[in-house]
């Protein structure tokens, strides 16, 4: 096991506590979890917080050097109906598989070395004075295969362009129109490996923590607020 972490007696205690507008939800106040120190300036959700760890953990399991970037997915009023569906997400999802399956067929015609490249996310819909929603996205990619973003403004070839192109395929935008809905926040990039004995995994976690938290939440409009890969 890469990592491993037993709740202790006060950390099950936390538990407890239901999400005020969700009581199928429990907070977490404590500063850290599994060993983590996560975001301290809200209440977070036990519940994304355990989910957040199961998907880091299989995907280090799976690949051990691991690169994963946080990212955030912007809508405006024209795309406000697509925007609030509980499909966008997951049709943003399926557009960056393809985009990647594309990518790695193109490589492995030209004789390069094509690599396994399944990718594991964790997404939070965000809603408080806006009349759209934005989306936290953590994305998890074998490292052979993905170590940075790449160039930002490219129209394809970087990762960079097909998280952007993926995210305006969801919405129906063509992206040729580049309308800036793209958000990369700073110390977005970590690349996990044993190498390092996986030192960038502290402040991975505990920047995606912010994700968990339960305020901003949407609840109560039969929306899904948190979701990603089944590990």
């Amino acid at each position: 096991m890469w990592l491993q972490g037993t709740l202790t007696t006060m950390e099950f205690t936390m538990l407890k506590k239901r999400v005020p507008n969700n009581h199928n939800l429990t907070l977490w106040a404590e500063p850290q979890y599994q060993g983590l120190n996560v975001n301290t300036n809200h209440d977070l959700v036990s519940e994304y917080l355990s989910k957040l760890w199961r998907v880091i953990d299989a995907s280090v399991r799976e690949y051990p050097r691991t690169f994963a970037v946080l990212v955030e997915l912007h809508c405006d009023l024209p795309t406000q109906e697509i925007a609030t569906c509980n499909m966008v997400m997951q049709d943003f999802k399926d557009e960056l598989d393809a985009l990647i399956a594309d990518y790695m067929k193109r490589r492995a015609e030209t004789g390069k070395r094509v690599y396994s490249s399944s990718v594991r996310w964790v997404w939070a819909r965000e809603q408080k004075n806006s009349h759209v929603p934005h989306f936290h996205v953590l994305l998890l990619f074998n490292q052979d295969v993905f170590f940075e973003l790449g160039e930002f403004h490219a129209d394809s070839g970087s990762l960079m362009a097909m998280i952007r192109n993926a995210w305006y395929a969801a919405l129906g935008i063509p992206p040729e129109l580049k309308r800036g809905l793209i958000h990369v926040p700073l110390n977005a990039e970590y690349q996990l490996k044993p190498s390092n004995q996986y030192a960038a995994l502290p402040g991975l976690f505990a920047h995606a923590s912010y994700m968990c938290k339960a305020e901003t939440k949407p609840f109560g409009q039969r929306l899904q607020c948190f979701g990603g890969s089944r590990n």
